[in-house]
């Protein structure tokens, strides 16, 4: 299965705004790129800002390289 990439830059404040774009991209393709601008936050503080994006938009980050992160849809598993 091929996935579209789709780029969502992140500038200094994470809005709702842009947590709303990335959940509808998400939506719409499985595989979303995402990249946060260069010299905004700190090399250790971008770990948090990848996992505050996660949790907001309910996924998962696969890779995250630098500045570069890339997040899938979170499957969820229904248990009867």
């Amino acid at each position: 299965m091929i996935f579209s990439r789709v780029y969502v830059s992140v500038k200094p404040v994470i809005t709702d705004n842009l947590i709303e774009e990335i959940i509808g991209q998400l939506s719409k393709r499985k595989l979303v790129k995402i990249k946060i601008n260069k010299g905004i936050y700190e090399r250790d503080d971008r770990v948090l800002v990848w996992e505050h994006l996660a949790e907001a938009t309910s996924s998962v980050v696969v890779l995250a390289r630098g500045n570069v992160g890339v997040s899938v849809v979170q499957l969820v598993t229904q248990r009867s």
